[in-house]
């Protein structure tokens, strides 16, 4: 995915768009047109009640940057990371120690209208955006993936 991208549904309006239930909490949401990297948003997840039974869609608010899995807690218990990571390279996601991981067991959709490229202009330190949707109206969905950050207080608290 690129630096920037759109979306103008509310969270209701994209678990109906794809057949999942909002798990967000939230139901009337603004249309953020510069969406940026750590920005909470709405992601379609397939979750398990109970082990045993069928996955089923979710719509649920996550920010938008990966946890790599050797982050170490800070002395409060939440994550010492200096860069998020915010993009993967598709040929490499599988085996990379960063993503394969996720790229096994946590694989998600994220719902946009559209996205930005950047391309570079004559005038140096300059570049001009270029925004791609579909042509249709209908919305894009990027591929995804997700961490989840346990602290070892929180760990030690589920022994």
């Amino acid at each position: 995915m690129c630096g920037r991208f759109a979306v103008t549904a509310d969270p209701a309006r994209l678990a109906e768009e794809f057949h999942a239930r909002n798990e967000t909490g939230v139901e009337h949401a603004a249309a953020n047109y510069n969406v940026a990297p750590t920005t909470g948003i709405a992601a379609v997840v397939a979750r398990h009640d109970e082990p045993q039974d069928q996955a089923t869609r979710r719509l649920r608010l996550m920010r938008w940057g990966l946890l790599p899995p050797w982050v170490k807690p800070g002395p409060d218990g939440a994550p010492v990371v200096k860069n998020l990571l915010i993009n993967a390279r598709s040929e490499s996601v599988t085996t990379s120690p960063a993503y394969r991981s996720a790229a096994a067991q946590r694989r998600c959709l994220v719902p946009m209208d559209g996205y930005y490229e950047w391309q570079p202009t004559p005038e140096k330190g300059r570049k001009t955006p270029f925004y791609f949707f579909r042509p249709d109206g209908h919305r894009l969905a990027v591929a995804g993936l997700w961490s989840v950050w346990r602290s070892y207080h929180d760990a030690a608290a589920l022994l």
